[in-house]
């Protein structure tokens, strides 16, 4: 009989994995997340990415702002789950700025 070894995984590979094959607009061009900034294997539950293009922030932040914090660093960027009271707050605020258009 063949037992599975479950690995617990950081947040920073879940965040990892939940965003690595989203596509992004940078240059007019849509293009897997991969294209524009790679992996720096750090422990802990921030992501550490290093970006090939400074025009992939805003598109990154555009795309998976709703979910995580983006914040740019000097040599790498680090992306995080936003907690649970700025995800609702966010919400409410898009809902307001629907009403609103």
């Amino acid at each position: 009989m063949e037992t599975k070894v479950l690995e617990n995984k950081s947040n920073a590979e879940k965040i990892w994995n939940e965003i690595k094959n989203k596509k992004i607009n940078v240059f007019g061009t849509v293009e897997k997340i991969t294209k524009f900034l790679s992996k720096i294997d750090l422990p802990g539950d921030e992501l550490y990415v290093k970006l090939t293009a400074s025009a992939a922030l805003p598109a990154l932040e555009a795309t998976l702002g709703k979910k995580y914090v983006i914040e740019g660093a000097e040599r790498y960027t680090v992306i995080k789950y936003k907690d649970e009271k700025s995800m609702k707050l966010n919400d409410i605020l898009n809902k307001l700025d629907k009403k609103n258009v």
